[in-house]
Protein backbone atom coordinates (compact mmCIF):
# COMPACT_ATOMS: atom_id res chain seq x y z
CA UNK A 1 0.00 0.00 0.00
CA UNK A 2 1.11 3.10 -1.12
CA UNK A 3 2.60 5.40 1.90
CA UNK A 4 0.87 8.87 0.42
CA UNK A 5 -2.45 9.67 -0.89
CA UNK A 6 -2.77 10.86 -4.40
CA UNK A 7 -4.33 14.22 -5.03
CA UNK A 8 -7.00 12.20 -7.55
CA UNK A 9 -8.41 10.22 -4.89
CA UNK A 10 -9.30 13.67 -2.93
CA UNK A 11 -13.71 12.90 -3.83
CA UNK A 12 -16.03 15.28 -4.64
CA UNK A 13 -18.74 14.04 -3.22
CA UNK A 14 -18.92 16.19 0.47
CA UNK A 15 -22.12 14.76 1.41
CA UNK A 16 -20.44 11.81 3.43
CA UNK A 17 -18.69 14.30 5.68
CA UNK A 18 -22.31 16.74 5.89
CA UNK A 19 -23.54 15.15 9.25
CA UNK A 20 -20.62 15.99 11.28
CA UNK A 21 -21.00 19.64 11.74
CA UNK A 22 -24.54 19.42 13.29
CA UNK A 23 -23.33 17.41 15.62
CA UNK A 24 -20.77 19.74 17.46
CA UNK A 25 -20.50 22.20 19.90
CA UNK A 26 -20.22 25.99 18.68
CA UNK A 27 -16.13 25.72 17.90
CA UNK A 28 -15.21 28.71 20.11
CA UNK A 29 -16.52 26.62 22.90
CA UNK A 30 -12.94 25.09 23.46
CA UNK A 31 -14.36 22.07 24.56
CA UNK A 32 -14.30 17.83 23.41
CA UNK A 33 -17.21 18.38 21.73
CA UNK A 34 -16.54 21.29 19.79
CA UNK A 35 -13.82 18.40 17.86
CA UNK A 36 -16.06 14.92 18.23
CA UNK A 37 -19.78 15.03 17.40
CA UNK A 38 -22.09 13.46 19.69
CA UNK A 39 -23.72 10.31 19.66
CA UNK A 40 -20.91 8.00 21.14
CA UNK A 41 -21.18 5.66 23.94
CA UNK A 42 -17.54 7.14 25.21
CA UNK A 43 -15.08 9.47 24.86
CA UNK A 44 -11.25 9.50 25.31
CA UNK A 45 -8.73 11.63 24.77
CA UNK A 46 -5.25 10.60 23.26
CA UNK A 47 -2.40 12.28 24.54
CA UNK A 48 0.82 12.28 22.25
CA UNK A 49 3.65 11.03 23.54
CA UNK A 50 7.20 13.51 24.92
CA UNK A 51 10.28 12.14 23.47
CA UNK A 52 13.85 11.55 23.65
CA UNK A 53 15.79 11.99 20.33
CA UNK A 54 19.36 11.62 19.92
CA UNK A 55 21.16 12.02 16.70
CA UNK A 56 17.46 11.54 14.95
CA UNK A 57 16.83 8.33 17.02
CA UNK A 58 14.21 7.58 18.68
CA UNK A 59 15.67 6.54 22.29
CA UNK A 60 12.10 6.88 24.03
CA UNK A 61 8.80 7.69 24.82
CA UNK A 62 7.67 9.75 28.06
CA UNK A 63 3.65 9.45 29.20
CA UNK A 64 2.35 12.79 30.64
CA UNK A 65 1.24 11.10 33.48
CA UNK A 66 4.89 10.27 34.74
CA UNK A 67 6.40 13.63 33.28
CA UNK A 68 3.51 15.05 36.05
CA UNK A 69 4.54 12.58 38.70
CA UNK A 70 7.77 13.95 38.65
CA UNK A 71 7.04 17.59 38.19
CA UNK A 72 4.91 17.17 41.50
CA UNK A 73 1.70 17.68 39.33
CA UNK A 74 -1.73 16.52 39.03
CA UNK A 75 -2.44 13.79 36.21
CA UNK A 76 -5.86 14.28 35.11
CA UNK A 77 -7.92 14.08 31.54
CA UNK A 78 -7.74 17.95 31.23
CA UNK A 79 -3.91 18.32 31.73
CA UNK A 80 -2.20 20.45 29.96
CA UNK A 81 1.32 19.88 28.83
CA UNK A 82 2.24 23.69 29.93
CA UNK A 83 1.59 23.15 33.00
CA UNK A 84 2.36 19.15 34.10
CA UNK A 85 5.65 19.86 32.24
CA UNK A 86 7.50 22.76 34.55
CA UNK A 87 8.89 21.25 37.62
CA UNK A 88 12.47 20.05 38.69
CA UNK A 89 12.72 17.70 36.13
CA UNK A 90 12.49 20.17 33.27
CA UNK A 91 15.35 22.61 35.13
CA UNK A 92 17.59 20.02 34.73
CA UNK A 93 17.24 19.18 30.63
CA UNK A 94 14.24 16.16 31.91
CA UNK A 95 14.47 12.64 29.98
CA UNK A 96 12.44 14.10 27.28
CA UNK A 97 13.87 16.72 24.86
CA UNK A 98 10.58 16.79 21.66
CA UNK A 99 7.26 16.65 21.54
CA UNK A 100 4.39 16.52 22.47
CA UNK A 101 4.04 16.51 18.46
CA UNK A 102 0.94 17.88 16.93
CA UNK A 103 -0.31 15.68 14.43
CA UNK A 104 1.57 16.70 11.24
CA UNK A 105 5.14 15.86 12.96
CA UNK A 106 4.03 13.04 15.40
CA UNK A 107 5.48 9.72 15.17
CA UNK A 108 2.98 7.41 12.41
CA UNK A 109 3.19 4.73 14.96
CA UNK A 110 0.84 6.88 17.47
CA UNK A 111 -1.98 7.11 14.71
CA UNK A 112 -1.78 3.51 13.40
CA UNK A 113 -2.23 1.92 16.79
CA UNK A 114 -5.09 4.15 17.33
CA UNK A 115 -6.50 2.98 13.58
CA UNK A 116 -5.86 -0.87 14.65
CA UNK A 117 -8.04 -1.09 17.79
CA UNK A 118 -10.93 1.21 16.01
CA UNK A 119 -10.45 -0.94 12.82
CA UNK A 120 -11.51 -4.37 13.95
CA UNK A 121 -14.71 -5.90 12.11
CA UNK A 122 -15.98 -6.19 8.95
CA UNK A 123 -16.07 -2.93 7.67
CA UNK A 124 -13.33 -0.76 8.03
CA UNK A 125 -13.68 1.90 5.31
CA UNK A 126 -13.45 5.29 6.32
CA UNK A 127 -13.88 9.15 5.53
CA UNK A 128 -10.77 11.52 6.02
CA UNK A 129 -10.57 15.25 5.79
CA UNK A 130 -7.54 17.13 5.33
CA UNK A 131 -7.76 20.84 6.67
CA UNK A 132 -7.84 23.43 3.34
CA UNK A 133 -5.74 25.74 5.35
CA UNK A 134 -2.65 24.71 4.30
CA UNK A 135 -0.47 25.71 0.72
CA UNK A 136 0.71 22.54 -0.39
CA UNK A 137 -3.04 22.21 -0.85
CA UNK A 138 -3.11 25.16 -3.26
CA UNK A 139 -3.31 23.31 -6.73
CA UNK A 140 -5.85 20.90 -5.51
CA UNK A 141 -8.18 24.31 -4.47
CA UNK A 142 -9.31 24.37 -7.90
CA UNK A 143 -10.39 21.11 -8.74
CA UNK A 144 -12.16 19.81 -5.59
CA UNK A 145 -14.76 21.26 -3.27
CA UNK A 146 -14.41 21.58 0.48
CA UNK A 147 -17.18 20.96 3.43
CA UNK A 148 -17.39 23.12 6.31
CA UNK A 149 -17.09 21.52 9.72
CA UNK A 150 -16.78 23.47 12.83
CA UNK A 151 -14.69 26.52 12.23
CA UNK A 152 -12.87 25.60 9.63
CA UNK A 153 -12.99 23.70 5.57
CA UNK A 154 -11.59 20.60 4.44
CA UNK A 155 -10.89 18.30 1.47
CA UNK A 156 -12.14 14.96 2.36
CA UNK A 157 -10.54 11.17 0.91
CA UNK A 158 -11.92 7.77 1.83
CA UNK A 159 -9.91 4.51 2.00
CA UNK A 160 -9.22 1.99 4.43
CA UNK A 161 -8.70 2.72 8.54
CA UNK A 162 -5.10 1.30 7.44
CA UNK A 163 -4.35 4.43 5.77
CA UNK A 164 -5.11 6.69 8.69
CA UNK A 165 -1.30 7.83 9.49
CA UNK A 166 -0.86 8.56 5.17
CA UNK A 167 -0.24 12.05 4.47
CA UNK A 168 -1.73 13.95 1.43
CA UNK A 169 0.54 16.55 0.24
CA UNK A 170 2.90 16.52 3.07
CA UNK A 171 -0.21 16.68 5.20
CA UNK A 172 -2.05 13.46 7.79
CA UNK A 173 -5.42 13.85 8.27
CA UNK A 174 -7.65 15.76 10.83
CA UNK A 175 -10.34 14.22 10.93
CA UNK A 176 -11.36 10.28 10.19
CA UNK A 177 -14.52 8.13 10.92
CA UNK A 178 -15.94 5.01 9.80
CA UNK A 179 -18.03 4.95 7.13
CA UNK A 180 -21.10 3.33 9.55
CA UNK A 181 -20.27 6.64 12.00
CA UNK A 182 -19.56 3.78 14.59
CA UNK A 183 -16.25 5.51 15.62
CA UNK A 184 -14.76 9.48 14.89
CA UNK A 185 -11.13 10.53 15.55
CA UNK A 186 -9.86 14.30 15.33
CA UNK A 187 -6.38 15.47 15.79
CA UNK A 188 -6.71 19.30 15.22
CA UNK A 189 -3.36 20.80 13.75
CA UNK A 190 -2.69 22.90 16.94
CA UNK A 191 -3.41 20.80 19.42
CA UNK A 192 -0.74 17.46 20.94
CA UNK A 193 -3.97 15.23 22.35
CA UNK A 194 -6.36 12.96 19.79
CA UNK A 195 -10.08 12.96 20.36
CA UNK A 196 -11.99 10.03 20.16
CA UNK A 197 -15.71 9.10 19.96
CA UNK A 198 -16.21 5.17 19.92
CA UNK A 199 -18.56 2.56 21.63
CA UNK A 200 -17.70 1.24 25.16
CA UNK A 201 -15.95 -1.86 23.99
CA UNK A 202 -13.63 -0.15 21.79
CA UNK A 203 -12.62 2.65 23.76
CA UNK A 204 -12.02 0.00 26.82
CA UNK A 205 -9.22 -1.40 24.46
CA UNK A 206 -7.70 1.87 23.65
CA UNK A 207 -7.55 2.93 27.37
CA UNK A 208 -6.08 -0.51 28.43
CA UNK A 209 -3.42 -0.43 25.02
CA UNK A 210 0.05 -0.44 26.65
CA UNK A 211 1.63 1.28 23.28
CA UNK A 212 -1.54 4.13 24.04
CA UNK A 213 -1.79 7.13 26.83
CA UNK A 214 -5.53 7.40 26.98
CA UNK A 215 -7.84 8.88 29.30
CA UNK A 216 -11.67 8.75 29.55
CA UNK A 217 -12.76 12.40 28.74
CA UNK A 218 -16.22 14.29 28.29
CA UNK A 219 -17.70 16.33 25.54
CA UNK A 220 -17.47 18.96 28.25
CA UNK A 221 -14.03 19.20 28.86
CA UNK A 222 -11.84 21.98 27.90
CA UNK A 223 -9.39 21.46 25.22
CA UNK A 224 -7.62 24.73 26.06
CA UNK A 225 -5.11 25.60 28.78
CA UNK A 226 -7.52 27.02 31.13
CA UNK A 227 -9.09 23.46 31.14
CA UNK A 228 -6.22 22.48 33.52
CA UNK A 229 -7.66 23.55 36.75
CA UNK A 230 -5.42 21.47 39.11
CA UNK A 231 -2.10 22.61 38.37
Amino acid sequence: MASEWARDEVIHDTEVAEWVDSLLFEPCSGTVGSLVPGGYERYLRVLHPAERVVNGALIGNYRWSDVARVNGKVAHAEMQWSKISQGEFEARGGWWNEGPHRINSLRPMVTDDIAHHLGRGLNTRCVFAFWEGNTAFQEISSMCPTVRIGAFNYYLAMGDVARASEVLDGIRPNMWWAVDRSWFVCSNVDLDSTYIGADSARADEIVLSRSLEAWPTLRSHRITIDGDRFN
